[in-house]
């Protein structure tokens, strides 16, 4: 991520040392309004007991994750998983297939946060997206001007609304984090809970009462089913959480790790990375991995990786493999598998995934642009957008919609962060 991301003012190879790359867009900021001492406890990058088990096949796991009528899990004990035998989420060594969104030759764009504040003062704070649903609907943050979110919200234009406020159940501040593709959102709190907010597809909002931990969860991804992955953070400790509101669980922990959870398919199958729970470049992190309720798997590779992202429907992953991933920069672009190698990526730059399609578009950042990849062609989307004011510039684009548009981060000539929704001109 760039540095300006969720106001951290740290250097970009130092924060991703520090917080692992974080869990999904809100946890930067998160991580940001903790004391220093405390944000890689946090996010659970100081420390995790992780499993180091295969996961079975991905209607199993979603299977596992259904509503049995039960409270949620408070603790659960390690369990011994035996290994699948065909890996979930292969990327296959073919070019993604051509259904779905491609690099259109025009966009046009209009602000995602509403045009007025709750108590219907025009709105004039800094905003962050998070995410976009196959509707259109931009989620994101508002921003007051230390940085801190006052308000989250779904929509775009006049039809942004603000999600209701869970202020009221937590200590600290409330943000979205992730919205699923039916407008399903989690939210956080940098706060030490044992729960998270989730809006429902019509913005209701209900608390996730999660398994125990010291600092609370961070949910990094949401499906449309409301399965939703994270981390539980504790001292020096972090799990990996997975489930359905009603079926949460932490997975068991066997192996030591510090986690960024990065994105969940409509499938149920979740993506992230490992990282070293003392943060030392020792060379062996950080480790791409692929989770489900069953248990956590690595990508097949001999060289330190990441996975950035999976496609909606669980085919395609895609992140970053080299000898040296310590550096947030080093590394190729490939799509990753958990069964074959790495199969990299040709005329892609300096890009920094953070979304791809069943298509294989895949959106993001080259530098401080925001950029489209698909078919070895790179694309600075600035090029490509129609009627943007002097001074303005886009720098990220964190996710897409079946659609098309995307979801993006832009700044103003000010300096100012406003997120935007971005979508193919007719």
């Amino acid at each position: 991520m760039s540095a300006d991301h969720w106001g951290s003012a740290m250097p970009e190879s130092s924060r991703h040392r520090m917080v692992g790359g974080l869990v999904g867009a809100g946890a930067r900021h998160l991580a940001a309004r903790l004391p220093v001492s405390r944000r890689a406890a946090a996010l659970g990058l100081a420390g995790a007991l992780v499993v180091g088990v295969t996961p079975a096949a991905t209607t199993a796991a979603t299977a596992a994750a259904a509503p049995a009528g039960a409270a949620p899990t408070v603790a659960v004990a390690p369990v011994a998983v035996a290994p699948a035998v065909s890996a979930p989420a292969d990327a296959l060594e073919r070019r993604p297939g051509r259904r779905g969104p491609a690099i259109a030759a025009r966009y046009s764009w209009e602000q995602a946060a509403p045009a007025r504040l709750p108590d219907g003062s025009p709105n004039t704070l800094a905003s962050k997206a998070v995410g976009i649903d196959d509707a259109g609907h931009v989620a994101g943050n508002s921003l007051d001007a230390a940085g801190t979110a006052v308000g989250s919200f779904l929509g775009a234009g006049r039809d942004s609304n603000w999600l209701p406020s869970a202020a009221g159940s937590f200590a600290g501040t409330v943000m979205a984090m992730a919205v699923a593709a039916n407008g399903t959102v989690v939210g956080g709190a940098n706060s030490i809970e044992a729960s998270f907010p989730l809006w429902d597809r019509r913005g209701r909002l209900r608390l996730v009462l999660t398994p125990g931990s010291h600092y609370g969860p961070v949910p990094g991804a949401v499906n449309s089913s409301g399965v939703t992955a994270g981390v539980l953070v504790g001292v020096k400790v972090g799990q990996l959480f997975y489930g359905r509101p009603d079926r949460l669980r932490a997975l068991p922990s066997l192996r030591e790790g510090n986690y960024r959870v990065t994105g969940i398919s409509e499938t149920g199958t979740a993506v992230g990375s490992r990282h070293h729970p003392f943060m030392r470049n020792d060379g062996h992190y950080p480790e791409g991995i692929v989770f489900t309720a069953a248990g956590t798997e690595n990508i097949k590779t001999t060289q330190t990786s990441t996975v950035d992202a999976i496609s909606p429907n669980g085919r395609y992953l895609i992140g970053r493999v080299g000898p040296d991933l310590w550096e947030a920069d080093r590394g190729r672009l490939a799509w990753v598998s958990t069964s074959r190698e790495p199969v990299y990526l040709r005329g892609v730059g300096q890009l920094k995934a953070r979304a791809v399609t069943d298509s294989g578009l895949v959106v993001g950042s080259n530098g401080e642009r925001a950029a489209l990849w698909q078919d070895g062609r790179l694309v600075d989307l600035n090029d490509r957008l129609r009627g943007l004011p002097r001074g303005w510039a886009l720098t990220d684009v964190v996710a897409v919609a079946k659609s098309g548009a995307l979801a993006v981060n832009a700044t103003d000539a000010s300096g100012r962060s406003i997120a935007l929704k971005v979508s193919p001109s007719r």
